[in-house]
């Protein structure tokens, strides 16, 4: 009975083990896909804004179609030469809502610095700003009198 015994007291501790096994794994994975979802969210956060440029082609041939229909009412047009001028006209805006589309899904708005974020604001709330670059912002010295002179010993000529 003691074999017996010792077999069961085995089996349980090798299953134990094989769970705890099972549960690290899982860990594992866990916090391999919280850590994906954490650069995902951070590749979101910093990613510039787009515009929603969808319905840019309908509202474009919408318009372009009601133009061309009113054309065909005021100059009395007949009804199949009318289909067929609001039908190239439609075709016609449709083909510049798309190239409209194109153009604004190329602007990206960059997203505005939040609070938290270096550089923005200082702890008075007041706003950061960065150091002159290129030399924009030197200053120069006027000296009075004519023949001064400079900081490499010549002298300035007006």
């Amino acid at each position: 009975m003691s074999a017996s015994d010792n077999k069961s007291f085995d089996d349980i501790s090798k299953e134990q083990e094989q769970l705890k096994k099972q549960q690290e794994a899982s860990k594992r994975e866990r916090e391999k896909i919280i850590e994906r979802a954490r650069k995902i969210e951070e590749d979101k956060k910093n990613a510039p804004i787009k515009l929603k440029t969808k319905p840019v082609p309908a509202v474009v041939t919408l318009i372009g179609g009601a133009a061309a229909a009113v054309v065909c009412f005021i100059e009395h047009f007949e009804i199949r030469t009318a289909l067929i001028f609001t039908l190239i006209c439609l075709c016609i805006f449709l083909i510049m809502g798309d190239v409209i589309k194109i153009l604004l899904d190329r602007i990206e708005i960059p997203r505005p610095r939040e609070e938290g974020e270096e550089g923005a604001v200082d702890s008075e709330g007041e706003m950061i700003e960065k150091g002159a670059s290129g030399g924009d912002e030197t200053l120069i010295e006027e000296s009075e009198g004519d023949g001064s002179d400079t900081d490499d010993g010549s002298q300035d000529v007006p």
